[in-house]
């Protein structure tokens, strides 16, 4: 199963141009940067939401019409690799304590 996503994040990693830095198949999760975006990126699988993309950025999240998503995506995220989050609000806040847990453990 390790291989299938290995492959699936690969492919997803090049029809995105992102360049990969680390990948942890175990957990689902490949982080990357990507060169048309010049951010660093994050593919990840999740058994409520599939296969999904996030890219670092600033986002102006109350303004945001997927701000509810995001949350949710974020949160359902965490619950699924037990990683603990402190609350917040703040899309953008949450995604850099998560993902910088992810790094940790990649």
């Amino acid at each position: 199963m390790d291989k299938r996503i290995e492959n699936t994040l690969l492919e997803m990693a090049q029809a995105n141009q992102i360049e990969m830095e680390s990948i942890n198949t175990e957990r689902g999760i490949l982080f990357g940067h990507s060169m048309p975006f010049d951010a660093n990126a994050i593919i990840f699988v999740s058994a409520k939401h599939g296969v999904q993309v996030w890219y670092e950025h600033e986002g102006d999240c109350g303004a945001c019409s997927r701000y509810t998503q995001c949350i949710e995506l974020l949160w359902d995220l965490a619950d699924e690799m037990k990683i603990k989050l402190e609350k917040t609000d703040d899309p953008t806040e949450l995604a850099d304590e998560l993902f910088g847990k992810l790094r940790g453990l990649a």
